[in-house]
């Protein structure tokens, strides 16, 4: 019985290790997946290299969070916020791609993809 409940302590400690290491590494197996999922969908459209593609996501993963504290802003402050996150987003883009045509193609590739959960997120309500 002792053997028993040992084993099971270690499980379950082994086991919270794991689901740490996934919480420290930022994303989990879904996270993984979709990025998977946006790297493949951007490289096909786009014709990026794959380094391309993973620096492009990378950089819009981290302007997401300034997008999501957009969302009690309307009107004018709303668009003035959006018009510089797009700016230090191109910087950013621009600091790895020197081509513009294809930082333009980017920004705007991220820019449909927005729209495009704007109109299904209001569908699901």
């Amino acid at each position: 019985m002792k053997k028993l409940l040992i084993v099971a302590f270690i499980l379950s400690i082994s086991s919270m290790n794991f689901i740490s290491a996934q919480s420290m590494n930022g994303m989990t197996n879904d996270a993984l997946a979709i990025k998977e999922r946006q790297k493949s969908k951007i490289i096909e459209d786009l014709k990026l290299s794959d380094e391309q593609a993973n620096f492009a996501i990378n950089v819009q993963q981290e302007f997401k969070i300034q997008y999501k504290g957009l969302r009690g802003l309307y009107g004018e402050d709303r668009a003035t916020k959006i018009k510089e996150i797009n700016r230090t987003m191109y910087n950013r883009l621009k600091e790895f791609l020197k081509n513009e045509q294809l930082i333009q193609d980017i920004m705007e590739y991220f820019d449909n993809q927005n729209k495009q959960l704007l109109v299904a997120n209001r569908f699901k309500k």
